[in-house]
């Protein structure tokens, strides 16, 4: 194939046309071409995962949270029912 002069290149790619057509159409598809048919129960089941693991680190959260912050807000409570008990507020 010359590929040096581009008319003779044109001439030789029409010349041999139904050839490299033919051969084209022996050769298996390409993976590019192939329409991607994928199954969309593995795209459900890693949601439903990322779904479980959010979840989950939410609630420890959550926990962390409330274990963290509870002895300031018993202690408040118990600060308020002393004063409201005082006895400077009886008199």
């Amino acid at each position: 194939m010359p590929y040096k002069d581009p008319e003779r290149k044109r001439q030789w790619e029409r010349d041999h046309r139904e050839e490299r057509n033919a051969r084209r159409r022996k050769q298996p598809f390409p993976a590019e071409t192939i329409p991607n048919m994928h199954d969309p129960i593995p795209d459900q089941e890693a949601q439903s995962w990322q779904l479980v693991v959010g979840l989950t680190v939410g609630i420890g959260i959550v926990l962390v949270a409330v274990l963290i912050f509870r002895p300031m807000w018993a202690r408040k409570r118990t600060q308020k029912k002393l004063e409201n008990h005082s006895p400077a507020a009886i008199s």
